[in-house]
């Protein structure tokens, strides 16, 4: 059996992740909140050696998803450094973080005051 591409184990008529039930039976529980990050990259592996305890935010920028790779920008689009003096952040509807360049964001509204005439 497997649930988006991790194996699943059943025992005594509970079914758990695999590599969750390999990990606690070989090295012991996973504390609460926390996870187990694949160091080899590979979801079906059961291999405790290749299984590290992070955090869920630590596992998701160790990987390459959406959020690893925005996470990793040093630069906005057009070039400027994100910095603490030149990035707005604020989340998403939905908790998500987005970080926006001050700099980007003056040059825009000058070109829309520019086209709209307002002041």
């Amino acid at each position: 059996m497997a649930w988006d591409g991790y194996g699943l184990a059943s025992f005594k008529r509970t079914t758990r992740m695999a590599h969750r039930a390999v990990f606690t039976e070989v090295k012991g529980d996973i504390p609460k909140g926390m996870t187990l990050d694949h160091l080899c990259r590979n979801k079906i592996c059961v291999n405790p050696e290749h299984l590290e305890i992070v955090t869920q935010r630590e596992n998701i920028l160790r990987g390459n998803g959406k959020a690893s790779i925005n996470a990793k920008k040093t630069h906005c689009a057009r070039g400027h450094e994100f910095t603490s003096d030149n990035t707005y952040t604020h989340f998403s509807p939905k908790g998500e973080k987005w970080r926006k360049c001050k700099t980007c964001m003056a040059i825009n509204s000058r070109k829309f005051y520019a086209k709209t005439g307002y002041k």
